[in-house]
């Protein structure tokens, strides 16, 4: 299907489905967060206490930020969003660069 300009791909919004949905999830928020909480503190497996702690974290702090180490000085670390697009374009360059290297690489079996 083609649009006209200024035309919206999806003028309805999101489906009433959608919205339900969420809806209801949001209504569970104490209860996931209370059970979320149960599983850091009490389960006796490992990886699950790990999840839940991270999931917890997560929405209440968000997600940490990704950054990257510039190789001629590894403690200098910058955010992708605070970078230039000169500092970027390296940045790809030196991993297209990595990632070329590591697929020459005999892989062990």
């Amino acid at each position: 299907m083609v649009w006209k300009k200024g035309q919206s791909g999806n003028p309805s919004g999101r489906p009433k489905a959608l919205r339900e949905v969420v809806e209801l999830a949001r209504k569970k928020t104490t209860v996931a967060i209370k059970t979320l909480s149960e599983i850091a503190e009490n389960s006796e497996n490992d990886s699950a206490r790990v999840r839940a702690s991270e999931a917890l974290l997560d929405r209440g702090w968000g997600k940490p930020v990704q950054t990257t180490a510039h190789e001629d000085n590894p403690a200098e670390r910058k955010g992708v969003r605070e970078m230039d697009n000169d500092e970027l374009a390296a940045e790809i360059a030196r991993e297209r660069a990595r990632r070329e290297k590591a697929e020459d690489q005999p892989t062990a079996h």
